[in-house]
């Protein structure tokens, strides 16, 4: 049993069907004539003995590149991607870069190739782009891709709080967000003209794969509002926080449950408040969180709520918004992040990066060996401009791999969202794949 529900044959059945799929006509904005259209990009030598080999990696983005678009060069392909660009045109390589060379991620020798196409492109003043022109990003240490890049172009990491740098005014309102207010995102996207998408292909417990659109979940600050189910709400403000007099919140959602928590004056870490609270609402839940500090979320309990408010004093000095929260679709959210004109309205096109993989307890960990594949790891790069396309055909190649084994860990595989992409009109799931052999 899959943890969306489906027994094994159903959900591997449901998967190899895909193709077959006829998606609803896309919008105006996404259609195109690469829509659908999938290059497999691939080399035996691409690895040695799990080692990347740079040379034979830059051979493969080239040659991707130049098939997906009917090119002569790799340079004639980009051009055709990324065409018009400005002086002062800013780019922005949105990576997955995983926080370690050890583990399955955006490979840095992928990313050099990128980038030294992107150095080949013309800008307006008759020059070509430049090295402060592009961005190598991600929510994770990137230390390791800057090693491989060096001075070809710039490397950003912004997963330390102390270097956020939030763009006032330019949040993501999305149809079904976690609360009312927008999700904040970095300025380096916001300020950003053309965006390349680097994803890896991995497992992920909540989406099933990691591909194109859920890399995107890196480009907002707080990433884990979109990771739930049910209603949550998270503190804005870091603890430990101090009370100079008792406070009380309360929490309501909508199936009429309510409950009200008060907490005596004094000092509190995340844990200790959790406590005071979470012994107090009956039916909610208080958990301590912590990531680069110490936070404090409330949820509902599992009867179904899809909204949730929380009130009072003890919510404002903890920093705890007031206000409506929702249930997270996160089958919804993954594609409408990237419909927005600040993230998929600005990618040129997207790679990704099945060097190494992962097919199951990801996305954290070292590459695993496959036994689907010709070698003990896919060697292969997934070119393209459709999303939803690349996305099924990276399902594909996992749920290839899990078929052949029996002893994976439980966990959700739930690919709602790439139905859900195709009925916005992001793209197709009827892809068809094209081979880009690289010796």
């Amino acid at each position: 049993m899959t943890g969306s529900g489906m027994t094994r044959r159903q959900f591997l059945g449901r998967a190899a069907g895909a193709a077959a799929l006829i998606g609803a006509t896309a919008r105006p904005t996404w259609a195109g004539p690469l829509t659908g259209r999938v290059v497999r990009a691939y080399s035996p030598s691409a690895t040695r003995d799990f080692i990347p080999q740079g040379d034979v990696i830059r051979e493969m983005v080239r040659a991707g590149l130049a098939t997906l678009t009917g090119s002569r060069t790799a340079e004639e392909a980009v051009a055709a991607l990324v065409p018009r660009v400005g002086s002062e045109d800013r780019f922005v390589i949105k990576v997955n870069a995983a926080g370690s060379p050890m583990r399955v991620g955006t490979r840095p020798e992928t990313v050099r190739a990128v980038v030294e196409l992107l150095r080949s492109l013309p800008t307006a003043d008759g020059y070509r782009v430049r090295a402060e022109q592009i961005t190598v990003w991600d929510n994770a240490p990137v230390d390791h891709v800057e090693e491989v890049v060096e001075d070809l172009a710039q490397c950003l990491p912004t997963y330390r709080r102390s270097e956020w740098d939030i763009a006032p005014g330019a949040g993501l309102q999305l149809p079904h967000p976690p609360d009312d207010s927008p999700l904040e995102i970095q300025r380096v996207v916001a300020d950003a003209d053309h965006v390349i998408n680097l994803s890896a292909l991995k497992h992920h417990p909540l989406t099933g794969t990691t591909g194109v659109m859920k890399n995107y979940f890196g480009a907002v600050i707080r990433a884990w509002d979109l990771h739930s189910h049910q209603p949550w709400m998270m503190t804005r403000k870091l603890g430990p926080w101090r009370l100079e007099s008792e406070a009380s919140l309360k929490v309501t959602d909508d199936t009429g449950q309510s409950a009200v928590a008060t907490a005596p004056a004094g000092e509190y870490t995340d844990e200790s408040l959790a406590q005071v609270i979470g012994q107090q609402t009956q039916g909610f839940s208080a958990h301590p969180f912590q990531y680069q500090g110490q936070y404090l979320l409330l949820a509902t309990g599992g009867r179904g709520a899809t909204q949730m408010t929380v009130e009072g004093p003890l919510a404002e000095a903890i920093g705890m918004p007031v206000g409506n929260c929702y249930a997270t679709e996160i089958r919804k959210t993954v594609p409408e992040m990237y419909a927005t004109p600040e993230l998929g309205g600005k990618t040129r096109f997207s790679i990704i990066d099945g060097i190494q993989a992962l097919y199951d307890r990801g996305p954290y960990i070292e590459p695993q060996e496959w036994v689907s594949t010709n070698e003990p790891t896919p060697n292969c790069l997934l070119i393209g401009t459709d999303p939803v396309a690349m996305d099924q055909a990276m399902t594909d190649v996992i749920v290839r791999e899990r078929s052949r084994r029996n002893d994976l860990e439980e966990a959700p595989f739930d690919l709602a969202y790439l139905e859900y992409a195709e009925e916005i009109g992001l793209g197709t799931r009827a892809y068809r794949l094209i081979a880009a052999a690289v010796r």
